[in-house]
This record gives structure tokens, C-alpha cells and sequence, in this order.
């Protein structure tokens, strides 16, 4: 009889995590040593806080991109473990948090 598979997903090709982007994608994991699909976050950067400036100094609606993910920058943290691998900001940059 064959070994039995764990449930999940095997992904072929990972992303490094210098390049993750907006949205969730396989990394390896420094931390675990696994490969998972990151979990996403949205968070406030300093884009969030400018457009809310900017709005709150002309159309007194500065709580409104706070309310908008898509003005917010994204946090990638392992699929599998939870470490907080890197940040996306809306500047198109990445910041790494962990290194292998």
C-alpha cells in the first residue's frame, strides 16, 4: 500500500521574498524551512497617512483611506508558521523582515 500524502498544496516554484507583492504567493520560510503560501495583511503605511492628509485638508474625509485596503500596504507572514516575512508598501518597494 503507497504512503499516504498530508492534505495541502505543493507548490513547484516559491517567490523570493525580496519580490513578494500585493497579494499572497509561495515563499520559503526562513524561519520554519517550509514552503507555504503567504497569509496577507493589510496595514497603514505612509501612503494611507498622506492621502488622509491630503483629503482631511480639503474635503474633511481623512478616515476614509483608512477604510480602504487598497490604499493600504500589505504584510506577508508564513503560511505555515506566522512569522512575518516582509512588507509590500504602496511605494512598489518590499522590505524584508527575516533573513535566511
Amino acid at each position: 500500500m503507497p504512503p499516504q500524502q498530508q492534505g495541502g498544496t505543493v507548490y513547484q516554484n516559491a517567490t523570493p521574498i525580496a519580490s513578494l507583492g500585493r497579494g499572497p504567493a509561495p515563499a520559503d520560510c526562513p524561519a520554519c524551512g517550509q514552503r507555504a503560501m503567504t497569509n496577507v495583511q493589510f496595514s497603514t503605511g505612509g501612503f494611507t497617512h498622506a492621502v488622509a492628509a491630503g483629503l482631511c485638508c480639503f474635503l474633511c474625509l481623512g478616515c476614509i483611506p483608512y477604510m480602504m485596503n487598497s490604499l493600504k500596504d500589505v504584510e506577508h507572514k508564513c503560511g505555515r508558521c506566522g512569522v512575518l516575512l516582509a512588507t509590500w508598501h504602496r511605494s512598489g518597494t518590499t522590505e524584508v523582515h527575516i533573513h535566511s
